[in-house]
């Protein structure tokens, strides 16, 4: 005789439940022709698309080189190899440094360092974000450390605050796999000294 344990059985309801209900959101969706790259476009909406906190994001090498002619090469042998270009720029305003990733001549990543005495001068940490959410809006996410902003659909900031000083990072995500591949990539096939 089958035994019906009670537990199980409200389980395996309840999970079902979710499902038929995950089911019944995508039909609907899929009815009104909703894309999930559109769903998530409204849910990500974008607040800038050509700067952040206030710093142009070039889209080109060459794009850096006429907004900053003073941006130095600061690549290192790794970033030639897989097609990455850092620039340093120490002239903008505000800031105590930056550099600029272009992989494959296309902006990549931007980052900028905030001194502990810059952090200081405006007024501590709090008043340094309350700036940041000024000027980029509402945080997306925040961890202990990290604040996240979600600036197009494929463009995020990030500023960490658990290193001396602050950093703002802006990343292109559509690149940032392809550089995470080209990097272990060539790490893994590179000429490689055991240090015993």
């Amino acid at each position: 005789m089958f035994h019906s344990d009670s537990k199980w059985t409200d389980r395996f309801s309840a999970g079902l439940v979710l499902v038929a209900f995950a089911a019944l959101c995508f039909f609907c969706n899929l009815i009104a022709g909703v894309r999930a790259d559109e769903f998530w476009d409204d849910v990500r909406a974008p607040r800038t698309t050509a700067t952040a906190a206030g710093v142009a994001l070039p889209g080109s090498v060459d794009d850096l080189m006429r907004q900053y002619p003073s941006a130095k090469s600061a690549s290192d042998g790794l970033d030639n190899k897989i097609g990455l270009a850092c620039f340093e720029v120490d002239s903008l305003k505000d800031t105590d440094g930056a550099k600029f990733y272009f992989l494959d001549d296309k902006f990549y990543q931007m980052t900028i360092d905030y001194a502990p005495a810059r952090i200081e001068s405006q007024g501590g940490m709090a008043a340094f974000v309350r700036k940041l959410v000024a000027s980029l809006g509402p945080a997306d996410r925040a961890w202990t450390g990290r604040l996240t902003w979600w600036l197009t659909a494929n463009r995020r900031a990030d500023f960490y605050t658990d290193r001396p000083g602050g950093q703002l990072v802006v990343t292109d995500t559509t690149l940032a796999n392809l550089v995470d591949k080209r990097t272990k990539n060539q790490v893994l096939t590179s000429d490689v000294e055991p240090n015993f």
